[in-house]
């Protein structure tokens, strides 16, 4: 997958970068969920760092993880002294403090499904109980997969798959937005989670 990631980034076919749908997630978190400044966010497989830009904007710190490092990360920091990036995986991520917000938007549904569970484990772990993890998926209501030429593996995910994962590793879906994919006629996935313990007592399905 590294290797396939940095063949896009290297010749400009990176299109998730540009993609609308993706680049509007982190202003739809912030205006669902309305998290104070003093909050601590991670964004995972963050590419060439623009959520972390935006997120830097109005939190006080962010991480930003990806497996390919990008000479674009200098110039978010070069504006920026809340930020730190990792060339590294989610799993990989060295300990800390934990988030207040975790953002994977479209790396999930990448992953292999050998490494769904060690990947939200990761997560989870990385949480307290208030925090939000929130992913961008692919939808369907069949489940498939395919491999595009490059060798990344492309899942899509029904609901109940997804929910049955996220339930299984101790998260608890609270609310889920549809993003319209204008080129492929078909849509994302935003889904909010919260720890499990933490959201059995929810009245309601918004996000805090």
């Amino acid at each position: 997958m590294t290797n396939a990631y940095a063949a896009h980034y290297g010749h400009n076919t990176d299109e998730w970068t540009r993609d609308i749908q993706m680049r509007c997630v982190p202003s739809l978190i912030q205006g669902l969920l309305k998290l104070p400044a003093s909050i601590r966010a991670l964004d995972v497989g963050c590419g060439r760092g623009d959520d972390v830009d935006y997120f830097a904007s109005i939190y006080s710190y962010v991480v930003g993880i990806d497996i390919c490092w990008q000479s674009e990360w200098q110039h978010v920091l070069s504006r920026r002294n809340n930020v730190r990036f990792e060339c590294s995986d989610l799993m990989s991520l060295r300990s800390g403090p934990p988030f207040d917000l975790i953002l994977d938007n479209g790396c999930f549904h990448h992953q292999h499904p050998d490494v769904y569970d060690a990947y939200l484990a990761a997560v989870a772990r990385r949480m307290h109980s208030e925090s939000s993890f929130v992913l961008l998926t692919f939808k369907d209501s069949s489940p498939h997969q395919h491999i595009d030429p490059q060798g990344r593996l492309h899942r899509y995910f029904d609901t109940k798959e997804l929910h049955v994962l996220m339930t299984r590793l101790g998260l608890s879906v609270i609310n889920e937005v549809d993003l319209y994919r204008i080129a492929k006629g078909d849509y994302y996935r935003l889904t909010f989670c919260r720890l499990h313990s933490c959201s059995e007592s929810a009245t309601s399905r918004n996000p805090r």
